[in-house]
């Protein structure tokens, strides 16, 4: 009950959950209404990308998801990264993806890490500070990820805590 006061205070609630497939990652995945998978360009951070993608969508069709490709040294690094993300899901599973933006190379995000500073408050003025601001003005204006016309927390919270029921 005390989880659902949230809903008087945010209109959008991001969860960071980690890499991986966990159960109870996939859990709070196949709650929510959107879904925002962020990789890096490398090969094995795509391949797990693609996994977590082909895993969500074997078990909810029709999910949105939007993507994010962090650490990028250029746009073009940024494109090619998402592009073969999203051919791949439309050729083997035929989904659409949606890019959300990229998060540019930073040093001032290493810094930050080392001082236990969050970096958008450490370094408002850094490169993937202005990123991040994009990508929360895009979610918040419905850009990128089809938003749904209403969030609605409670019936996420019934959603997140019946799949939980379900494993125990």
């Amino acid at each position: 009950e005390k989880l659902l006061l949230i809903n008087n205070y945010a209109d959008i609630i991001l969860i960071d959950t980690g890499a991986g497939l966990s159960s109870a990652v996939l859990s709070f995945v196949l709650a929510a209404q959107e879904v925002i998978v962020v990789t890096t360009s490398e090969p094995t951070s795509i391949t797990d990308a693609y996994a977590m993608i082909k895993t969500i969508n074997s078990r909810k069709k029709n999910k949105e998801i939007g993507i994010v490709i962090n650490r990028v040294k250029n746009i073009t690094e940024g494109d090619i990264a998402f592009e073969k993300l999203k051919n791949a899901a439309k050729r083997f599973l035929s989904m659409d993806l949606y890019k959300l933006g990229y998060v540019f190379e930073d040093n001032n995000v290493v810094k930050s890490v080392k001082k236990q500073v969050p970096f958008i408050i450490g370094y408002p003025n850094s490169i993937a500070t202005k990123n991040i601001k994009d990508i929360a003005i895009g979610l918040i204006d419905g850009k990128g990820v089809n938003m749904k016309s209403s969030r609605n927390l409670d019936s996420f919270f019934k959603r997140i805590f019946g799949f939980f029921r379900q494993e125990a």
